[in-house]
């Protein structure tokens, strides 16, 4: 099983492998992208979005996240060591409705 089906099921996988840093390098482009995008072009935002994700809207129940949450958590408990640092590449953004 490659490193990518690994990380695509939910397992444990390397993070420093070859195609898993290729797709985190077009997932920081990705961002980039999206950030330069003028924060009143609402329609680009939303085209933006739904070509990085798939589909775009509330479709998560309320227990989903707090399900990744408590699964990440636990994850860090096993392999993580006592102090770590992490680089994230995020953005924010508020969306209002139309």
């Amino acid at each position: 099983m490659t490193e990518i089906e690994k990380l695509e099921a939910g397992l444990e996988y390397c993070y420093d492998d070859p195609e898993v840093e290729k797709r985190k390098e077009e997932a920081i482009v990705q961002c980039k992208e999206y950030n330069a995008i003028d924060d009143t072009d609402y329609d680009a935002q939303y085209a933006k979005l739904k070509e990085m994700l798939g589909s775009v809207g509330a479709s998560l129940s309320e227990e989903e996240p707090a399900r990744w949450d408590r699964e990440h958590r636990e994850l860090l408990d096993r392999i993580a060591p006592e102090q770590f640092e992490v680089s994230h590449y995020a953005a924010l953004k508020v969306l209002k409705k139309r």
